[in-house]
């Protein structure tokens, strides 16, 4: 289990990976831009990074309209 903080929220999560725990959170988009561990991923790219203890993590959403 890790402790992360999540939009600025601490949080306990089992997920091993970002995609895990992304998954977890329904208002994240496909092609959402995320931050973990102050690098930036497409959020369908995040499979491979492993969460730890600690790890700040921020969604950003991208909208378009006029």
């Amino acid at each position: 289990m890790a402790r992360v903080v999540f939009q600025g929220k601490a949080e306990n999560t089992d997920a091993a990976t970002l995609s895990e725990f992304l998954a977890s959170k329904p208002f994240v988009k496909p092609g959402a831009i995320v931050e973990c561990g102050g690098e930036v991923v497409v959020a369908g790219a995040g499979a491979d990074v492993p969460l730890f203890d600690g790890a700040e993590i921020n969604v950003y959403n991208v909208v378009s309209g006029g």
